[in-house]
């Protein structure tokens, strides 16, 4: 009888990530991913945010702007301003991930438990996690874009939160919050059309299996998980590019108001259009596309 009620007692042991509330797994799962994100990426990001502000004839392509970054900063030069993301990380994606459950689970038939949310929904979903992340993301993108682009300098930690301190203390909140309007035209779309590719594809991947206690069970396996978030993440990069353009160029402008180029994200898109034309607008594409699958 112990030995029966021993492993009654085995057979009940759940998992302890099953007992915490969904919030909780929404904010850790995205936090994960978020490290994930910036240790496969993050030296393509640098290469992408130096070209797409760089003055016309610094950088001759991607390859000319890789072998300049490593001839005058090192190695260390790809990894200016990880600190900010590092840090931020968990708080940025977290509540990507949050706004996105929080919402979906609003939206969901309670009496369907089982049914999956409408593409529609996730859409939606979708466009209010962008809207909620951006006002994470948008003081972390901007100390990360400013280090980026500061060709000298070790852009060690201490250098990037120096870089935060000096911006709060100078220009206080509209300081720090500097390019948001234009991390929400880019997050709000963007989010949206990952979060339907991401959904459509796992459900296109979705097996049935038997398992070892003969129940049938919908399975999806880690490599279609990973192909579903590669190719959501292309179209993410794709779709919302051009504004991602924008918000490097609004957010590497000068912390101070009277010293900027631009009046607004309108009127960066316009300059950006005369200057350069459409191609404008895709500067610094290729590292983007290379690191989109991975990151």
């Amino acid at each position: 009888r112990a030995m029966g009620s021993s492993g009654q007692q085995q057979q009940q042991t759940r998992p302890l990530y099953t007992y915490l509330p969904a919030q909780v797994k929404d904010i850790m799962g995205g936090a994960g991913g978020g490290v994930a994100i910036v240790l496969t990426g993050y030296p393509l990001d640098t290469l992408k945010v130096r070209l797409q502000t760089a003055p016309p004839g610094q950088f001759n392509g991607l390859f000319d702007c890789f072998n300049q970054t490593r001839k005058n900063e090192g190695l260390l030069g790809f990894w200016k301003g990880a600190a900010s993301p590092l840090v931020g990380v968990a708080a940025r994606h977290g509540t990507l991930f949050f706004g996105y459950g929080n919402a979906a689970r609003y939206f969901k038939d309670q009496s369907k438990p089982n049914q999956l949310l409408p593409l529609d929904k996730v859409w939606i979903s979708g466009a209010i996690a962008g809207f909620t992340g951006s006002f994470v993301e948008g003081p972390v993108d901007l100390v990360k874009s400013k280090m980026q682009i500061a060709y000298k300098g070790r852009g060690g930690v201490r250098d990037t939160f120096r870089t935060a301190v000096d911006i709060i203390r100078g220009y206080g909140v509209r300081g720090i919050y500097q390019g948001l309007g234009a991390t929400m035209i880019r997050n709000i779309p963007a989010n949206s059309f990952y979060f339907v590719v991401y959904q459509y594809l796992r459900r296109k991947f979705t097996q049935e299996r038997v398992n070892a206690d003969g129940r049938v069970v919908k399975y999806v396996s880690p490599l279609a998980t990973l192909t579903a978030g590669g190719v959501g993440g292309i179209v993410y990069w794709t779709l919302c590019y051009p504004m991602d353009v924008n918000k490097s160029k609004m957010q590497t402008e000068p912390s101070d108001r009277a010293l900027r180029r631009f009046r607004s994200s309108w009127d960066c898109s316009r300059t950006i259009l005369r200057e350069h034309g459409f191609k404008g607008f895709w500067k610094g594409y290729l590292p983007c596309l290379i690191r989109a699958f991975p990151a």
